[in-house]
């Protein structure tokens, strides 16, 4: 059967969807919290502040921080499942009324601090998540913004926010579209539960396989101790001169230590930046060959890459050409256990940084060639794991977020 739409002020709704303000939701109307003291924090009983807002939908009990709230605080401003807040004051506008609900059980008497706004509503005629959700899409958001003053902080009154229009189906088709929402959550819960779990045991096999504590079956050969300098050469990245265009926009990819530290993958092939071939002539940066391990030196030291094709560094890195002995793989893994003693020997006063004689006098336990090639491969197996649990995860919150916009605007509607 074709769904019939209707105009709202909210735009296009199925014709059998009512839009309903806050006030006619209203089961106890809109409340201000207890006023929040810094030195009556860390004990007593869970309370709902600003931040826990912003977290993740619902706000769940265990999450909270406690507050040594008085009996006559817990009777006046105690919190129940199901009740919604909004913030009062933002320092931008894009952050007022930002909407959550509450997970907990009302047996804990948590309470709420006076920076937010509780909202208790009618559940015989609205799901409370439901209508959590529906306060963060984009045509509530705007309605909130639009009735915010702005002078110091933006801030909104309860008076304000009665007559912010919610595009509401019937009772149980909210229920069905939150049960479709929060099956997604789970799913996404145990994925993210799943990633931390095998990356726990992938670190723990890092350390046990490069230090040699733990042996891969037919590997019994003693490991030899080997300084970095005597494993690889070293090569010092470099800038060039950011006034000359000619030096700039080119086609060599140019790292910089940030897209190491954001950069989840082992390897690194792209940049934000290029350089010409005048700009490496031109400065202190060399064009490195596909494999160097890129180290991060300075300020963020231990950070590190393998280039996965050619490229050149600014002088953030100390750049590492491994000997034909040594698998660059393993030697990479080898240094993320590094990253202590290469802080240890860091000086410096604006920033941290590890000096290349420092860094060339780090010992490191190496095994055969066959048998570093043997533990990369384990190691490079765990990672293409926790990569692939990753990208899972990733599809199935865009896939959430499109299935989230459809069932709370109707452009998809659930069979009751």
């Amino acid at each position: 059967m074709e769904v019939m739409y209707k105009k709202t002020d909210v735009g296009s709704i199925p014709a059998d969807w009512d839009v309903r303000t806050l006030s006619e939701l209203f089961d106890k109307g809109f409340q201000n919290g207890v006023f929040y003291e810094v030195d009556r924090k860390g004990k007593g009983v869970p309370i709902v502040n600003v931040s826990d807002l912003y977290g993740s939908v619902p706000i769940k009990e265990h999450s909270l921080e406690k507050f040594d709230a008085t009996a006559d605080e817990i009777d006046r401003f105690l919190v129940c499942k199901g009740d919604l807040f909004f913030t009062r004051s933002s320092i931008v506008p894009s952050g007022i009324a930002m909407c959550n609900v509450y997970d907990g059980e009302i047996e804990h008497n948590a309470v709420f601090d006076s920076h937010v706004i509780k909202l208790s509503v009618n559940q015989h005629e609205i799901n409370p998540l439901f209508l959590c959700l529906q306060c963060r899409m984009p045509y509530i958001r705007r309605f909130f913004i639009a009735n915010s003053k702005t002078a110091t902080m933006t801030t909104i009154d309860q008076k304000a926010m009665t007559g912010c229009p919610i595009p509401m189906p019937s009772l149980p088709e909210q229920e069905r579209i939150v049960e479709t929402l929060q099956s997604f959550d789970t799913y996404i819960d145990n994925l993210a539960e799943l990633i931390e779990k095998k990356r726990n045991i992938r670190d723990g096999a890092l350390e046990d396989l490069v230090s040699g504590k733990t042996r891969l079956k037919g590997f019994n050969d003693e490991w030899s101790v080997r300084r970095i300098g005597n494993c690889a050469d070293i090569y010092q990245g470099g800038t060039p001169k950011t006034t000359n265009l000619h030096f700039w926009n080119g086609d060599v990819v140019w790292v910089t230590p940030g897209e190491i530290t954001k950069n989840k993958s082992l390897y690194i092939h792209a940049s934000e930046r290029m350089i010409t071939t005048d700009g490496v002539n031109n400065s202190s940066a060399t064009i490195l060959p596909k494999g160097t391990i890129l180290l991060c030196t300075r300020a963020t030291i231990g950070y590190l890459a393998i280039a996965d094709i050619e490229l050149a560094t600014n002088q953030g890195f100390k750049n590492l050409v491994c000997k034909p002995d040594i698998d660059n793989v393993f030697f990479a893994y080898a240094l993320m256990t590094k990253k202590t003693e290469m802080l240890s020997k860091a000086i410096g006063t604006t920033f941290l940084e590890i000096s290349k004689k420092a860094l060339s006098g780090i010992e490191m336990r190496i095994p055969s060639f066959s048998e570093q090639q043997a533990i990369s491969a384990v190691l490079i197996a765990m990672d293409e794991e926790i990569e692939a649990l990753e990208n899972e995860r990733n599809k199935i919150i865009q896939i959430r977020e499109g299935a989230k916009d459809d069932l709370l605007t109707g452009r998809v509607q659930l069979k009751v």
